[in-house]
């Protein structure tokens, strides 16, 4: 097959880049104290963005193709996938089956059952041949455990041909052992119509990701599917458009950072420029998510595609006995920060692009989050000239992002030794979460984190390490726009001739807070658009559904007078869509969407 034929770590990125260089068999140690006497809490002197795997020409998404199938002994694992995508249907499907189709069901999941334990010492020093073991191992994990009907009661048991390597992959990456967004969507495509591999006469050929985007590439499709249906693809590639036309997003927060440390009117008239040219760039992923109702029909997309994507937290719901991985052994570590994280599936909230936009713009969503409890103050004039001299140029400067470098390298903990042995470890939907390293509120203890910052462990390290990095930096934006208006408020109305020029810069400096202003309230709607597809895509459909009818019509049989009322909301709640990263859907995204609300400044 000429799929088959061609090199399955071939890439066409620089030979500085990233993916290009040797992969070391350590952790990245992440950002580093500063000596004593520093300005800045970390070491950014020599970091750049390549670090944080987020390069400037295809943002999250790799630069170029990623690899296409694994080789050697690896094939073995290629080889049941493919034989999966499309024939291995879900088990509430089964009935509904052919004799012919429910037999070759069940030899399937007998070879995945039998299936030696392959070592992946091979994979370690290629960081591109692991994301795609990653890719396929859970992509057949999620394929076995769907496929059939379960005991809730009892945990599921991934067979160890799976389980064994595939924690000692997600090891080496730094994911949690279940399917993420990264393996649907970032490390998930192909080009439709690939370059010319390089020749002497043309050394540097590049895959069509090697250029700038003005608008998302349709020129790409996804490279595995569970159902095999158009509308899978469609659901996939929306959000790798979202991710690609989020490309410019992150040069605009580049040079943004970078004028914020200037702090003069000519930086500010910039800033408010870019901040303008961000709002157009979120709305136009609005438009993109929106879109996905064109190539991905709700109900193909709910019955067929979604149940597919559910982890160890769907399995007898809260507190549920999750899945157990056959013949693996776990650090307390490990335990700790996956079980913690309760293993949920692929959910955009894992997107980083989305992640930055809040970071960089100031919405917070943590559980301290002030600017929803009281209307946050601006700084007095006083107190904001005050600020600012802290940061003039008089003062020590901290290193700041660069054009080249934004942010720092991974905060990830050194992976854990792979262990041995015959035991096995259970991955359960407990409720217990843990902390990911959030360094916005340091006092924050694991239970305290929210959905979103939990989600940060399900994202490639690097691009964890850039959200956290970006957290650090000196003199965010929203401080900056609220140092700027204070200074604007305090200028006088009806200027004497001496103050003349304070009042033309006045001027100048007013549309500042209007665009930071715009460029939240894109992000607001955006998660607008969000909650309206989400509710198309599973509220509606789930409401559908006769197992919940049924229920309903039980509770309401089994009860009278108030305590039927309570019995009905209890039901009602249990019973509410739950997102496939373990969350109530609604109520998440609609809390999400209020906090960048709040986030906008009120003069």
């Amino acid at each position: 097959m000429a799929t088959r034929s061609r090199s399955q770590s071939q890439s066409f990125a620089p030979r500085n880049h990233f993916l290009s260089q040797p992969r070391l068999n350590r952790p990245l140690l992440g950002p580093q104290p500063q000596v004593a006497g520093s300005s800045s809490p970390y070491d950014v002197s020599t970091v750049a963005a390549a670090d944080f795997d987020v390069d400037v020409r295809s943002g999250f998404m790799p630069p170029t193709e990623p690899v296409a199938r694994l080789s050697g002994s690896f094939e073995r694992w290629e080889d049941i996938m493919e034989a999966a995508e499309g024939r291995v249907k879900l088990a509430a499907d089964l009935d509904s089956s052919s004799p012919q189709e429910q037999d070759y069901i069940r030899r399937w999941r007998a070879q995945v059952k039998e299936m030696p334990v392959i070592t992946t010492e091979q994979l370690i020093q290629d960081e591109r041949r692991l994301r795609r073991a990653h890719l396929v191992l859970t992509f057949i994990m999620h394929l076995y455990v769907h496929s059939s009907h379960h005991d809730p009661t009892s945990p599921i048991v991934v067979p160890a041909g799976v389980a064994v390597p595939l924690i000692k992959v997600s090891r080496e990456l730094g994911l949690p052992p279940v399917l993420t967004y990264a393996d649907t969507v970032l490390w998930n495509w192909k080009l439709n119509n690939p370059p010319s591999p390089p020749s002497p006469k043309s050394p540097s050929a590049l895959s069509p990701l090697s250029v700038p985007f003005a608008a998302p590439s349709k020129d790409i499709s996804a490279r595995s599917l569970f159902s095999s249906t158009p509308d899978e693809n469609h659901f996939y590639m929306t959000s790798a458009w979202i991710e690609l036309r989020g490309v410019e997003a992150l040069s605009l927060m580049r040079r943004t950072l970078d004028e914020t440390f200037l702090s003069d009117s000519l930086a500010t008239r910039r800033i408010a420029n870019y901040l303008t040219r961000l709002a157009r760039i979120i709305e136009d992923i609005t438009a993109l998510i929106i879109g996905v109702k064109t190539g991905c029909d709700p109900a193909v997309f709910y019955d067929k595609v979604r149940p597919w994507f559910h982890g160890a937290s769907a399995h007898g719901g809260a507190g549920g006995p999750g899945w157990q991985f056959e013949g693996v052994e776990m650090s307390e570590k490990e335990k700790k920060e996956w079980d913690g994280a309760r293993l949920g599936g692929p959910s955009a909230g894992q997107s980083s692009l989305v992640h930055a936009l809040d970071v960089f713009l100031g919405v917070d969503h943590s559980p301290y989050a002030s600017f929803g409890a009281k209307k946050e103050r601006l700084p007095t004039a006083s107190s904001s000239s005050a600020t600012s001299s802290e940061h003039s140029h008089s003062a020590a400067p901290s290193p700041s992002p660069s054009s080249s470098s934004l942010l720092g390298s991974d905060s990830s903990p050194s992976s854990p030794s792979p262990s041995s042995g015959p035991s096995s470890h259970t991955y359960a939907s407990s409720d217990s979460r843990s902390s990911t390293g959030n360094h916005s509120h340091p006092k924050s203890s694991a239970a305290d984190a929210t959905f979103l910052q939990r989600m940060q462990l399900y994202m490639p390290r690097h691009h964890r390490a850039f959200l956290q990095y970006l957290g650090t930096v000196e003199k965010p934006v929203r401080t900056f726009v609220l140092r700027n208006q204070a200074l604007w408020e305090s200028l006088p109305r009806s200027p004497a001739p001496v103050n003349q020029t304070a009042a033309v810069e006045k001027d100048k400096d007013a549309p500042l807070t209007k665009a930071y202003n715009d460029a939240v309230d894109a992000l607001k709607r955006f998660r607008d658009a969000h909650i309206r597809i989400a509710t198309l895509y599973i509220v509606t459909q789930a409401r559908r559904e006769p197992a919940t009818a049924i229920m309903n019509d039980v509770s309401s049989t089994s009860t009278s007078g108030k305590g039927k009322e309570k019995e009905k909301e209890k039901e009602k709640e249990r019973t509410a869509p739950v997102g496939t990263g373990g969350t109530q859907l609604v109520p998440f995204l609609k809390g999400a969407r209020d906090n960048t609300k709040k986030a906008i400044l009120l003069s």
